[in-house]
């Protein structure tokens, strides 16, 4: 039996080969890398071309022992999956293994997309080791492996280049700037997590101060008997003003029903738990995301524990269900007394995002909760859903906003926009309630938009880092 790691091997002579011998070693070489980079493209995020992680599979790869083979398919799933979570980190930064592991059993509820990308990844997963242990009897082993080491000895000369022009104020690509010719995902990961998979996947998170300030530090002081502060679910921060007016075109038309009016932008970074533990706690969360697990005096400083001391009843509301990021657990701790998600109204009204309340269909407990409280104080917080990515246009009722006007590419930019705008559409309404008089309102983002599927520079029309906030009070 042919042993390829005792075997005593010299560098071919090319000119022996034929063309399409060595258009076959070259097509196996780069068969790890030629569907990824294709979906990588496609989404317009960023990704090594060769990764180099898919070396040492490759060439075990061309043993002709089975158990080899085997070894070389481990090998190329373990370096698979932190190919695949370096894709998804261009998407969501804020994702690292312990943030995928922790959502995975949600993705039943996960919008259709995710779904296809997840079996597409298994699919993938399955096929392409069984396609590459039939490829490897049909290329010549010796050219092969030269052909890969001289490749790997070009792409790591090469390693600091890129394919992508990142001099420029801001690349034209969505990503994180791994647009390298040859590099390995491993090695990419490590210096992203700083300390690596082991940190990143703790269990009980640490939660530190916030690093950017929060939006609900503009409540005016001393505070107002009635507070709403919700977190809009991807409301970032466009370039252009004008498109930010139109936006909030309807909160504006009420501007003679309310005291004061104002908007802005505030930069800030990570999921939108981290933008939850923001706004409420000035916290942030480093490794894991079992919030369950953090002993209540972490949160003994949250704004709504604040408020309790104050006498305000406390009410937190959220579509999506209460197990997702321990919502169930961390609210009641960082303060609220009553809180509502879809396990209480099981009757309303589902969107697509994580089959989850529709926005619309929560307004009327908004306006219930200050109505059944119409002398005393109160503090009411909602976290938003239906503008999730991918921004479905099935929830689409009110395409306002008119994105050729503002030359917004259709597709993920114009559909956030649109569902943003239709939130605020749909809130302005509510101005008119008697219920509502005397609510000091906040409204700010969690995060930036997560874009996928262009390729055209979203920098254009998104402020990069960068949220949202109006602040006004009815009166």
């Amino acid at each position: 039996m042919k042993n390829i790691l005792t075997a005593d091997f010299k560098i071919p002579a090319f000119l022996y080969y034929s063309w399409r011998d060595i258009g076959k070693a070259l097509m196996f070489i780069l068969l790890p890398n030629i569907f990824l980079d294709i979906t990588a493209l496609s989404l317009g995020i960023s990704r090594p071309l060769i990764n180099w992680d898919y070396a040492f599979p490759t060439i075990l790869m061309l043993v002709s022992s089975p158990f080899i083979k085997f070894i070389a398919v481990a090998l190329f799933l373990f370096f698979l999956l932190f190919d695949i979570v370096m894709l998804t980190m261009q998407i969501f930064p804020f994702m690292d293994l312990a943030a995928i592991s922790y959502l995975a059993p949600f993705i039943v509820n996960a919008p259709l997309r995710y779904i296809i990308i997840v079996v597409a990844g298994a699919v993938y997963a399955l096929v392409m080791p069984a396609v590459m242990w039939k490829s490897s009897q049909y290329v010549k082993t010796g050219l092969t492996i030269a052909l890969y080491l001289l490749l790997l000895a070009i792409s790591y000369d090469m390693r600091f280049a890129k394919y992508v022009d990142e001099t420029k104020k801001h690349p034209d690509l969505f990503g994180m700037g791994n647009h390298y010719f040859g590099n390995s995902q491993v090695f990419l990961f490590e210096r992203q997590m700083y300390k690596g998979f082991f940190q990143a996947a703790q269990e009980v998170p640490d939660l530190i101060p916030a690093e950017y300030d929060a939006a609900r530090f503009k409540f005016m002081q001393p505070q107002s008997d009635k507070l709403l502060l919700i977190i809009a679910e991807s409301w970032g921060y466009p370039v252009n003003p004008e498109v930010q007016r139109a936006t909030l075109q309807k909160i504006y038309d009420k501007q003679n029903q309310l005291e004061f009016l104002h908007d802005g932008k505030l930069t800030t970074t990570g999921s939108t738990v981290q933008g939850e533990l923001r706004e409420l706690c000035r916290l942030d969360t480093r490794g894991g995301y079992a919030l369950r697990n953090v002993p209540s005096e972490k949160y003994a400083d949250c704004f709504p524990n604040q408020l309790k001391k104050l006498g305000y009843q406390t009410i937190a509301m959220h579509g999506a269900s209460s197990l997702l990021y321990d919502r169930n657990s961390w609210y009641e701790k960082a303060g609220f007394d009553k809180t509502w998600f879809p396990e209480k109204m099981p009757s309303e009204k589902r969107c697509y995002a994580f089959n989850g309340i529709c926005d619309s269909e929560l307004l009327p407990y908004v306006r219930q909760a200050f109505a059944d409280n119409p002398n005393g104080k109160t503090f009411f917080y909602w976290l938003t859903l239906t503008a999730h990515v991918p921004y479905a246009t099935e929830d689409m009722r009110n395409p306002r906003l008119n994105c050729a006007k503002y030359q917004l590419p259709e597709g993920d930019i114009c559909n956030n926009m649109r569902l943003e705008t239709q939130f605020f559409d749909d809130f302005a309404k509510l101005i008119d309630d008697p219920a509502m008089k005397g609510v000091e309102v906040i409204i700010v983002g969690d995060h930036m938009p997560p874009i996928m599927g262009t390729l055209k520079p979203i920098h254009h029309h998104l402020n990069w880092t960068s949220v949202s906030w109006v602040h006004f009070k009815i009166k």
